[in-house]
């Protein structure tokens, strides 16, 4: 009886050990720096609006043109030159992210990432249908991206929760879970 409750304190401190070493090593990376240069993105997807009178599953579409993103360890920061889901456009929107896993390979100068998880939060202004109806209008974004490339060409998912204050809505607010696939072109530089 002795034996069984030290193998098992053995084992609990071997099982937070490892939830530890999960938790906060360090990322996978070849170098400490990288920066992400995604030309073109196009997918789709599910979104769900919690707020809408007939509750219904719409499209999400998720396109981005020339998106650049810069990574530090686990810390990540982009914009995108003009970025398209249901509410319309945005342009320059800001994307703060965090890395949870990714591995890098080396294909001539450029890298490809298989995978890249990582969870990110958005702003989009301007996103309420058309920016010139009102430059303000906010869309915030959270969401966990799971996403790999290789020689250019990438892939990946996105689970997302979406909010906005719906400026045609009154006082009520745009929200709810969204998801979506798409393909991309993308290369990684490491420096």
């Amino acid at each position: 009886m002795h034996k069984d409750r030290r193998w098992d304190k053995n084992m609990t401190k071997l099982l937070a050990a490892f939830v530890l070493l999960a938790l906060f090593a360090g990322p996978v990376v070849a170098k400490d720096y990288n920066l992400q240069f995604e030309l073109l993105r196009a997918g789709f997807g599910p979104e769900y609006d919690l707020w809408r009178v007939h509750k219904q599953v719409d499209v999400w579409r998720d396109a981005r043109v020339a998106s650049l993103a810069v990574s530090y360890r686990r810390i990540r920061l982009g914009t995108t030159f003009i970025s398209i889901m249901p509410p319309g456009e945005s342009f320059f929107p800001v994307e703060v992210g965090y890395t949870i896993y990714q591995r890098p390979v080396r294909y001539g100068w450029f890298r490809g990432m298989v995978p890249d998880v990582f969870a990110e939060v958005g702003i989009y202004w301007g996103a309420n249908g058309r920016i010139s109806d009102n430059p303000f209008d906010l869309l915030w974004k959270a969401g966990l991206n799971a996403e790999v490339d290789y020689y250019g060409l990438g892939a990946g998912t996105e689970l997302a929760y979406f909010y906005t204050p719906d400026p045609h809505e009154g006082p009520r607010d745009w929200n709810g879970p969204a998801a979506s696939v798409y393909l991309r072109i993308v290369t990684n530089f490491g420096f």
